[in-house]
């Protein structure tokens, strides 16, 4: 889902597959992408009033994980303990999402804070949560695919 001008036609190209949409009268839209092998990189092209490409995109499972403090904490406090799995988790599909600690309970939002361009974290980041490098490098060896 997007926002653009009210009434426009847009397109979203990828892989060779283009789909339309239309803006409704709020400029809100909202295309379905083809069904897609897990996997990437993938180019995605956007355009409408202008021109969006989105690089290095990766498709597959999406895991939502949530809580309380234990979510606060990142790797960069826990990475000398688990040396063996850092020295193992090389994989670059890996991705994380972090929502920000702003909301507003009162009203619906509709805008996302602007990525940052930089390449996507790896795993093994100082950042990156341990949960979500435990579970996707568990799921790994055992599987051979995140």
């Amino acid at each position: 889902m997007g926002l653009g001008i009210s009434r426009r036609i847009g397109k979203l190209t990828l892989d060779g597959k283009t789909v339309h949409t239309k803006t409704d009268e709020d400029g809100a839209w909202e295309m379905l992408l083809p069904a897609m092998k897990a996997g990437g990189p993938y180019t995605i092209t956007l355009e409408g009033q202008n021109r969006i490409v989105l690089k290095n995109v990766v498709f597959g499972e999406v895991w939502v994980c949530s809580g309380q403090s234990n979510m606060e904490l990142t790797m960069a406090r826990v990475r000398d303990n688990y040396a063996d799995v850092v020295q193992q988790a090389d994989m670059p599909d890996i991705r994380q999402f972090l929502v920000p600690d702003q909301f507003d309970f009162k009203k619906k939002t509709r805008t996302w804070k602007k990525d940052t361009g930089k390449v996507p974290l790896r795993i093994i980041s100082p950042v990156f949560r341990p949960l979500l490098t435990f579970l996707p490098w568990s799921c790994m060896q055992n599987t051979r695919f995140p």
